[in-house]
């Protein structure tokens, strides 16, 4: 059963990508792909029965099965995931997978949309922890004068004021 899909729908295409877990008559249970990796590299598979898989509804949804894997980067397993609260693994790894799809254009830019889209489902601290992880592991803080012009990614690295994002 535990195979590689994508999801998708014929009324819009999901684009989700994970590890199928389970399927009853109503729904089918997918692990996202990023994190089941991340997971798998670090030894760490044990914790997926703690962490809540993605139901698709049946009606709506369908997959099919796939053989790639993510663009996972070594790099990122470095992060100390294992620190975290476990309900905040997926959003942690969101936010790597995000960086990695949306480097390509511009590292800043992409930086500045982990802090925009994750600062709802992630701790101020945490979010701010994962963007200087990020900045240190590839080398940004040599151009640092980027950050001055992204106004959230300058907001959360240089305000001590706990300022929304």
């Amino acid at each position: 059963m535990h195979k590689f899909v994508e999801v998708g729908s014929s009324y819009y295409w999901a684009s989700f990508k994970g590890r199928l877990i389970k399927t009853d008559e109503n729904a089918f249970y997918v692990f996202p792909l990023f994190l089941y990796e991340w997971l798998e590299h670090i030894h760490q598979l044990s914790l997926l029965s703690e962490i809540r898989a993605y139901d698709f509804d049946r009606k709506l949804f369908s997959y099919y099965e796939i053989r790639e894997r993510t663009l996972g980067e070594e790099w990122v397993y470095d992060f100390p995931i294992l620190s975290y609260p476990i309900h905040h693994f997926s959003f942690i790894s969101d936010c790597f997978e995000m960086f990695i799809e949306e480097k390509k254009q511009s590292p800043f830019e992409a930086l500045e949309k982990i802090i925009k889209t994750m600062s709802r489902s992630l701790p101020k601290k945490t979010v701010k922890e994962i963007v200087l992880f990020i900045i240190q592991a590839q080398g940004l803080e040599k151009k640092r004068i980027h950050f001055l012009f992204h106004d959230n990614l300058r907001t959360l690295l240089f305000s001590d004021r706990g300022e929304k994002i």
